[in-house]
């Protein structure tokens, strides 16, 4: 059931990765055998990003939410962790292409386990 508790709008996001995949599968093969798309990339969490989060928390605010949920609680995603993960997609063997990935942070639940 999707977040907003309407089981009705649970097969969008479903249909929509499915022909998003199936596109980017066709335009693999009718254009070059080493070109890899990705679709999806959702990150599901908070971004320990003093520019963003930050600003919007305020100071003091973001600061304590750092020092409980962040650090070596892992429980915000790390800018450069996410940096490192797209990276990693632009140099992924082709035998192993991905072209969907969630990242949340460690510590922290899925939305479905809210």
């Amino acid at each position: 059931i999707p977040a907003n508790g309407n089981p009705a709008l649970a097969d969008q996001p479903v249909g929509l990765r499915g022909i998003v995949a199936r596109a980017a599968g066709d335009l693999v093969l009718s254009v070059d055998n080493n070109l890899q798309v990705e679709d999806i990339i959702i990150i599901d969490g908070a971004v320990d990003a003093p520019d963003t989060l930050g600003k919007m928390l305020g100071p003091e605010r973001f600061q304590q939410l750092r020092e409980t949920r962040g650090m070596e609680h892992d429980g915000l995603i790390l800018p450069t962790e996410i940096a490192d993960t797209y990276l990693h997609l632009a140099q992924q063997h082709r035998s192993a292409w991905t072209h969907e990935i969630d990242m949340r942070a460690f510590s922290d639940r899925p939305w479905w386990n809210h």
